[in-house]
């Protein structure tokens, strides 16, 4: 079977575990190690039972001990010396017998009691000292912490006699010890110093002092730059590493047993959650926020809350479950070193320093160097040790700012060069632009030039334009006028021939001697004269009117009936056309306001206007019966109407042309106003017969010319002006 060997990626793998669970038992150590709880307090105690001051003593449950009953019992436990449990009630006396050595008769001695409730102590019947106050029920007692020592001194005797009155209800409290639930009483020849104490309580103070300071530090750094949420982890990681000392520290001010319960249990609570705001802090500085596990570590810090406060006794195991944190703790320090985030080599030599810091003070509990356990230097590791995390914390976030600055700079000096760089470029632009401006400029001159000129023949040719219209309109008019002045020219030839032959039928009459019949002839002759003489008139009258409307338009306003002006403009345009087309034939409708007033208008403008649209009216029904002709060879189902009506609204003159012709197209409507916009063939229009008539009504009277057309139903527009000038 072929063996398959690890590779050196395993063999990292394998050393870096190891190297995780090291460092979790250290931490594990560390975190025990900070409780001045029930083990140090013993250790106290220890320390100061020079004489070997056993814990198993007699025991009496009642308060008579006069015929009671004594058994053993281990005072610490509170149970008996084999471990089993004992029924304590909450109360009872405690005796015991000891030797004081030759060497030490007739010398002062100390004791010092430790415990968590309420006692009165013995010697040889003689009371030395009252802790707290004892009841029978947890609710008359008044429990106490005793630190200091009390100095006696014994007879010449050998054997002295001590005896306890001991109670403690208050055993299955949160936070109550679970193997210290007695009492410790220990005998010195020395008195116990009290510098260590002393000491001690300052280094706490000034950790609390630390922790507290350096969290209202990230605190202050997150506000003001909340982006970073390491900044806001790392202050709860402080604070909550301040409340680890505090507890420790409140009962040396406050010696009562039940607040120094309540403070054990807040800091069992504060180490056993602090693994996990660790590992929150980590995962922000990682990450950048708190990845979806983090809920994970959440839910483990709250069950480990529930677990001290609801069974006292898994105390001891939930330091353990904390271990699975620390290992993740571990885990995301070494992740960060190797992948290089945020400078975790600072957190990676910090923590690891901390804790080889503590080591010291942990050889110190734990007896490896008994000779020397209370000195000043291990409290100086042990303040060292933990001012390692603030510091270390401190100097992460510095170096991390530091970093960036010193990348910023960098990235200042980049942008300075390429702004420099830019500006060069920039100037060089400059140059070119001006360069290209003065090609340019010199081109627009040119091409101006020639635009000027090409608007100046435009203008030219829209001028020819204009004329040509205004010529075309006059051609009409004075085609119409011509077939008008006709019928009084007949009349006037035809009679003035006639005329002629009565005359010489007169003469020979007269030379007949028919006087009777000359005279008729005479009569007969004097009416042709008057008919001559009317359709004179008619002609001459309408030759005035041509003459009228040809000359051009003074641009003065005077008052114009627009119902006359409209009827002689629809006829002239109607005659007009079938003078170019006989075989034209239209149903010519008015609709004239009776009581339409004069109106301030320039007469040859409007009659220009509606010529043109009268004009195009015709030529609209001309082309649809054209159509129909064609399509149905016969024009009986179709008759060309054109329609002429005026209409006074309020201060307002309203003229209608309407047709019944094809009507406009819905795509080109908005187009029938622009100058040289036009759907007749090419020769038969120059498109400026609206366009002038818009500008006539719109501009030279203050009115509106509109359009409204339904395809294959007809066409109407509407001249509105205004009856103020």
């Amino acid at each position: 079977m072929k063996t398959i060997k690890p590779t050196n990626q395993q063999h990292s793998w394998i050393i870096r575990y190891c190297l995780i669970l090291v460092l979790c038992c250290l931490k594990t150590l560390h975190i025990q190690a900070q409780s001045t709880g029930e083990s140090e307090y013993f250790y106290r105690i220890i320390h100061s039972n020079a004489l070997k001051l056993d814990s198993i003593w007699e025991y009496c449950p009642q308060e008579d001990t006069t015929n009671a009953t004594w058994q053993a019992i281990n005072t610490l436990t509170l149970n008996a010396p084999n471990g089993k449990p004992f029924p304590w009630k909450g109360r009872g006396w405690f005796r015991k017998s000891f030797t004081v050595p030759f060497a030490l008769r007739n010398r002062p001695l100390y004791f010092q009691m430790a415990h968590w409730g309420a006692s009165e102590i013995f010697l040889d019947g003689v009371k030395l000292a009252s802790y707290g106050k004892l009841g029978n029920t947890r609710a008359d007692e008044h429990t106490f912490v005793p630190f200091e020592c009390i100095s006696f001194l014994p007879d010449t005797q050998s054997i002295h006699h001590w005896v306890v009155h001991y109670s403690n209800h208050q055993i299955n409290l949160p936070g109550a010890p679970l193997t210290f639930n007695g009492f410790k009483l220990g005998i010195s020849p020395h008195p116990i110093p009290y510098l260590e104490a002393l000491i001690q309580n300052a280094m706490g103070a000034m950790s609390i002092s630390f922790c507290l300071g350096f969290g209202l530090f990230f605190v202050f750094v997150f506000r003001f730059y909340p982006q970073r949420l390491a900044s806001l982890m790392a202050a709860c990681w402080l604070l909550h590493f301040s409340f680890v000392f505090i507890p420790i520290y409140l009962p040396t001010l406050n010696r009562d047993g039940e607040f120094s319960r309540w403070c054990s249990l807040t800091w069992q609570i504060a180490v056993g959650t602090i693994n996990g705001t660790v590992v929150l802090f980590y995962y922000a500085l990682y990450y950048g926020k708190f990845p979806p596990r983090s809920w994970f570590v959440v839910g483990l810090n709250v069950l480990i809350i529930f677990a001290l406060c609801t069974f006292p006794e898994t105390g001891k195991y939930v330091f353990f479950i904390g271990s699975l944190l620390q290992v993740e703790t571990f885990r995301m320090l070494i992740l960060g070193y190797k992948k290089d985030r945020n400078k975790f080599w600072v957190l990676a030599i910090g923590q690891p320093l901390s804790l080889l810091l503590f080591l010291f003070v942990i050889v110190n509990i734990f007896g490896t160097f008994p000779e020397d356990r209370i000195t000043t230097g291990r409290f100086i590791f042990m303040i060292l040790s933990d001012l390692c995390i603030p510091i270390t914390l401190a100097l992460q976030l510095a170096w991390e700012f530091g970093s960036a600055n010193r990348v910023l700079q960098k990235q200042v000096v980049q942008v300075n060069e390429l702004m420099e760089e830019n500006l060069n470029k920039e100037q060089e632009k400059q140059q070119i632009l001006a360069t290209q401006n003065e090609t340019l400029e010199h081109q627009v001159n040119e091409r101006t030039a020639a635009l000027h000129q090409s608007l100046e023949t435009l203008q030219s040719t829209q001028a020819q334009l204009i004329q040509s219209e205004k010529l075309a309109s006059l051609g009409e008019l004075t085609a119409g006028i011509a077939h008008e002045i006709q019928n009084p020219l007949n009349f006037v030839n035809n009679f003035a021939e006639v005329s002629a032959e009565m005359i010489g039928e007169m003469k020979d009459e007269l030379k007949a001697g028919n006087t009777t019949e000359a005279i008729e002839i005479a009569d007969d002759l004097e009416q042709n004269l008057n008919k001559i003489n009317h359709h004179g008139q008619r002609a001459s009258s309408i030759v005035k009117g041509m003459l009228e409307h040809s000359r051009a338009s003074t641009g003065v306003k005077e008052p114009t009936d627009l119902n006359a002006l409209a009827d002689e403009f629809l006829r002239l345009a109607y005659h007009g056309l079938r003078a170019k087309d006989n075989g034209f034939n239209a149903t010519l409708e008015t609709h004239f306001d009776p009581n339409l007033p004069k109106v301030s208008v320039i007469p040859q403008d409007i009659g220009r206007v509606l010529l043109n649209l009268i004009n195009n009216a015709f030529y609209a029904v001309h082309q649809r019966a054209t159509t129909v002709e064609t399509l149905h060879a016969t024009s009986l189902q179709y008759q060309p109407t054109v329609t002429i009506s005026t209409q006074r609204i309020g201060d307002q003159i309203l003229i209608k042309v309407k047709d019944n012709g094809p009507g406009i197209p819905e795509s080109i409507r908005d187009k029938i106003f622009q100058p040289f916009f036009t759907t007749k063939p090419t020769g038969q229009g120059t498109g400026l017969g609206l366009s002038l008539a818009y500008d006539i009504v719109t501009k030279g009277h203050g009115g509106t010319l509109t359009v409204d057309s339904i395809e294959g139903e007809g066409t109407k527009f509407t001249i509105s002006i205004p009856t103020l000038p």
